[in-house]
């Protein structure tokens, strides 16, 4: 947004206030948004979320669990998406099953 309003001022050429979405990070990042809004859509983080708080009984076999989603999700979309997808769920089910911070 800065770089947008250095050029409106006059400050940037439009190249330069541009250059910024030529990089891959930026890329990725909006990337990682879309294939975590598109899980989330579809209802695959809720089901996964959902499977998870009902079937362990400890937080170390409910992280185990997780551990285990999260290895199969990467195998099909990469890492970076899949903790995009999978890390608010992470902690809503940490919430639910009420376990400290520390054990999950």
């Amino acid at each position: 947004m800065l770089r947008l309003a250095l050029h409106f001022t006059g400050v940037l050429t439009l190249g330069e206030a541009l250059a910024g979405f030529g990089d891959p990070a930026v890329i990725l990042i909006a990337a990682l948004f879309v294939v975590s809004e598109g899980l989330d859509a579809t209802g695959v983080t809720a089901w996964v979320g959902q499977a998870l708080v009902k079937s362990p009984a400890t937080a170390r076999a409910v992280a185990g669990a997780h551990d285990a989603a999260v290895a199969g999700l990467t195998a099909l979309i990469g890492l970076n998406g899949t903790v995009a997808a999978l890390l608010p769920m992470a902690v809503v089910m940490a919430m639910r099953r009420s376990f400290p911070p520390r054990n999950c």
